[in-house]
C-alpha cells in the first residue's frame, strides 16, 4: 500500500511526539486583507475591467488566497508571484477571467519539499504571463505603496515576556478601509495593573492605564486630532484629566509588520509583530522522517537512509547518509538528475544535507524539486549502488 506524504508527515510527527495540527495561542489570531491587482507599466490604463482582486484569509487552521482575475489575455497560463516567488499558476478562460483559490497549508504538506511555503504579506504580488508582470499590488506593504481599494483587518496576539511572566493577555488589531482611514487598537485583559508604554518599532507612541481588573485599551486613528485626546476622540479641556481605558490618539506611524511592545516600568511585558502568526504557515513545528535506501541490483554491501524534515524556522531539509560503501565521490541522483555529490570517507560513511535556508557550511541549498515518489539513486561512475524513493 502506498502512503501519502501528509500521512507520513503526521506519522513522523506522532513518533517524535509533535502535534502537526496548528494550535493557536489564542482564537483571535487572524488576518483578512483585500487589495486590487492593478495594471502595471506597459499594460492598458487602470480601470475596473482590467483590474483583478486578491483576498487573503489567515486564521488558526486556515491560510488561503483567492484571486478573482479579469482583464487578462484569454486561454493563457499565468503565474501568481510573491516578490518573484511562484505561489501557483493557472489558465484564464476564453473571456480572460479566472477564479483561483490556493490553500497554502495544503501546499505546505503536499507540495514539493524543495518549494518554500510563501506568506505573501509584506510582498509585492503580481500576475505574470511568463514574460512580464502584467498586474500587481502590495499586500500589507507600506501604506504609501498601497494599491487602490485596500481593506485590512489584522488581529494578532502579543506574547507575554518570558522573564516578566505576566498574567492575562494582550492583543493588537489593525484596520484599514477603502477610504484610506486606518486605526490600531491595543488592549490588555487581566494584565498586571498599572501604566503601560506603547512602543512601535522602538518608538514610544502612547501610554495606557489599566483598571483594577488589569483591562486597558488605546486606539490610534489616522483621522484623530493631534494633541491630548479623551475617550471620545475630542481634545480634552484644559486641566481635565485624560480619560483612561478608551484613549484615542493620532496614528502617524505605520503599524504593519511592526514590532509592538508594551512596557511597564521600563520592562517589556507583552510584545509581538503586527502580523498574525498562523501555525503551519509561518509558525512551523519541527519534525524529521526517514526511510531506508536499498542495495541496487548486483551490489553486495552498503546501506543508507533518506530523510526529510522541517525546522522551527520553517526551512526544509533533505539528508542522505550512507555506511559500508567504498571510499570515493558518489553522485546523488533525484528523478534522473544529478543534484549533488556525496563523499564517502575511508571508514565507508558519508552524509550530504540540503536546506532551503542553509546556515551551515556543511549544508547545501535545497533548490531542486523533490516530488513524492521520485526515484533516488547513489551512483559511482554511472553505476547505481543504493536506490530509493522520495517519501
Amino acid at each position: 500500500m502506498s502512503l501519502s506524504r501528509p500521512f507520513l508527515l503526521l506519522a513522523a510527527a506522532a513518533a517524535l511526539g509533535v502535534a502537526m495540527a496548528p494550535v493557536p495561542a489564542l482564537a483571535k489570531e487572524e488576518s483578512k486583507i483585500q487589495i486590487n491587482l492593478d495594471p502595471l507599466s506597459g499594460v492598458a490604463g487602470p480601470g475596473r475591467s482590467n483590474t483583478s482582486k486578491l483576498k487573503t484569509l489567515f486564521m488558526p487552521g486556515t491560510a488561503g488566497i483567492q484571486v478573482q482575475v479579469q482583464g487578462l489575455a484569454p486561454a493563457t497560463e499565468y503565474l501568481l508571484l510573491s516578490d518573484g516567488i511562484e505561489i501557483t499558476r493557472f489558465t484564464t478562460g476564453s473571456n480572460g477571467q479566472a477564479n483561483v483559490k490556493i490553500d497554502l497549508l495544503q501546499l505546505a504538506t503536499t507540495g514539493d519539499l524543495g518549494v518554500a511555503v510563501v506568506d505573501p504579506r509584506g510582498t509585492f504580488v503580481t500576475l505574470n504571463d511568463g514574460v512580464a508582470d502584467v498586474q500587481g499590488g502590495w499586500l500589507y506593504g507600506p501604506v504609501e505603496l498601497d494599491p487602490s481599494r485596500v481593506l485590512v483587518n489584522e488581529s494578532t496576539n502579543l506574547a507575554p515576556d518570558a522573564l516578566a511572566a505576566p498574567t492575562g493577555s494582550a492583543t493588537a488589531n489593525y484596520m484599514m478601509t477603502p477610504n484610506r482611514k486606518g486605526k490600531l487598537r491595543i488592549s490588555t485583559i487581566g494584565a498586571p495593573v498599572g501604566d503601560y508604554e506603547v512602543w512601535i518599532d522602538g518608538v514610544l507612541v502612547g501610554t495606557m492605564t489599566t483598571n483594577p481588573a488589569g483591562n486597558a485599551s488605546v486606539e490610534f486613528r489616522s483621522d484623530a486630532p493631534h494633541g491630548n485626546s479623551g475617550g471620545n476622540g475630542k481634545p480634552n479641556k484644559p486641566n481635565k484629566p485624560k480619560k483612561q481605558g478608551n484613549v484615542k490618539l493620532p496614528m502617524d506611524f505605520d503599524p504593519r509588520m511592526a514590532l509592538i511592545e508594551l512596557l511597564q516600568g521600563g520592562v517589556v511585558v507583552f510584545s509581538g509583530e503586527m502580523a498574525a502568526q498562523i501555525g503551519g504557515l509561518n509558525v512551523c513545528l519541527p519534525f524529521e522522517a526517514g526511510a531506508p535506501l536499498a542495495l541496487a541490483p548486483g551490489q553486495a554491501a552498503g546501506a543508507g537512509t533518506v530523510s526529510f524534515g522541517q525546522e522551527d524556522d520553517c526551512s526544509r531539509t533533505f539528508t542522505i547518509a550512507v555506511t559500508g560503501l567504498a571510499p570515493g565521490v558518489y553522485d546523488l541522483v533525484v528523478a534522473d538528475v544529478v543534484v549533488g555529490a556525496l563523499t564517502v570517507a575511508a571508514d565507508g560513511t558519508g552524509t550530504v544535507r540540503f536546506d532551503t535556508s542553509p546556515d551551515d557550511l556543511d549544508e547545501l541549498p535545497l533548490d531542486f524539486s523533490l516530488p513524492s515518489g521520485a526515484t533516488i539513486a547513489i551512483e559511482l561512475g554511472g553505476v547505481e549502488v543504493l536506490v530509493g524513493t522520495v517519501p
